[in-house]
């Protein structure tokens, strides 16, 4: 709970930046690990769904001023439309649509270490994220009654 509290007291700017900073590293690690696209063709589906998801969320964001890290910037809207009308996190599903099929062909005690790391970092940046938002746009909370955070029916 000590390491909890420490981060919440962290300048926001720098948090945001950490969460970041990690997210890269552990997608360089399991590039490094597993590879870019595995051989089954089932497995595949899911990646290129996982990297057409991905674009189609960047696509919509251009509406507003993206930002890799979660802190929100001056002059941001709140993107609704696309895949956002049914996920509010949709590039973190993109993520795990890509590498958790890894986990399938690769299920050594680091890959899986990797990647439950980084969910649990996904979840906390995503977490810190909707706060921000919360905070920034009045509309967030009806758009959070509306919408699942990362996994329609269940998150």
């Amino acid at each position: 709970m000590l390491y909890t509290k420490y981060l919440i007291n962290m300048h926001p700017l720098f948090y945001s930046i950490l969460l970041t900073a990690i997210q890269y590293v552990l997608l360089v690690c399991l590039f490094l690990i597993n590879g870019l696209i595995l051989k089954d063709p089932i497995l595949i589906g899911i990646q290129i769904s996982g990297i057409v998801l991905g674009f189609w969320a960047v696509y919509e964001m251009r509406k507003s001023k993206i930002n890799i890290a979660p802190n929100v910037r001056k002059g941001s809207i709140l993107i609704t439309s696309g895949p956002y009308r049914i996920i509010r996190n949709p590039m973190y599903v993109a993520l795990l649509f890509f590498f958790l099929p890894t986990l399938w062909v690769n299920q050594s005690f680091q890959n899986i270490i990797i990647l439950l790391i980084f969910i649990a970092n996904l979840i906390v940046k995503l977490l810190y994220e909707e706060n921000l938002l919360n905070v920034k746009f009045d509309s967030y909370i009806a758009y959070k009654e509306k919408t699942w955070r990362l996994i329609p029916f269940i998150f």
